[in-house]
C-alpha cells in the first residue's frame, strides 16, 4: 500500500511541476523558472512545461531577458512581452495571438508558425 501513495505523490508532485504556474497578476513558474517582469530567462527551456510548449497565457515578461530562450509551441496568448530581449529566441509555432511585443527586440527571432493575430507590434527591433 505505500508503494501506491508513493507512485501517488510521484504523479501529483510530476504534473504540478510540470504544467505552468501563471497567477493572475502575470507572474509565477514554470519548470522552476521565475516568471515575471525584467526575468532573466536567457537560455531557457520552456518547451517541455505544457504539452505542446509552455503555458504563459497573460504572463508579465515585460522588459525580460529572453535570449536565445526556446519556447516552441509556447501559448503567449495575451502576453506581455513588451520591451522584452527576444535576441535569437526560438518561437517556432508559438501562440502570440494579442501579445504586446511593443518594444521589444526579435532581431533573429525563430517566428515561423507562430499565431501572432492581434499581436501589437509598435517599435519592435528586428532583422528586417
Amino acid at each position: 500500500m505505500d508503494m501506491v501513495k508513493y507512485s501517488l505523490l510521484f504523479l501529483v508532485l510530476l504534473v504540478t511541476t510540470t504544467y505552468a504556474q501563471i497567477g493572475p497578476d502575470g507572474t509565477g513558474t514554470v519548470n522552476g523558472y521565475t516568471i515575471g517582469p525584467g526575468a532573466d530567462l536567457s537560455g531557457a527551456d520552456l518547451s517541455v512545461a505544457y504539452p505542446s510548449g509552455a503555458y504563459l497565457s497573460g504572463a508579465d515578461l515585460s522588459g525580460a531577458d529572453l535570449r536565445g530562450a526556446y519556447l516552441r509551441g509556447a501559448d503567449l496568448g495575451g502576453a506581455y512581452l513588451d520591451y522584452a530581449d527576444l535576441y535569437n529566441a526560438y518561437l517556432y509555432n508559438a501562440n502570440l495571438n494579442g501579445a504586446d511585443l511593443s518594444g521589444a527586440d526579435l532581431t533573429g527571432a525563430e517566428l515561423y508558425g507562430a499565431n501572432l493575430t492581434g499581436t501589437i507590434w509598435s517599435n519592435v527591433i528586428s532583422q528586417s
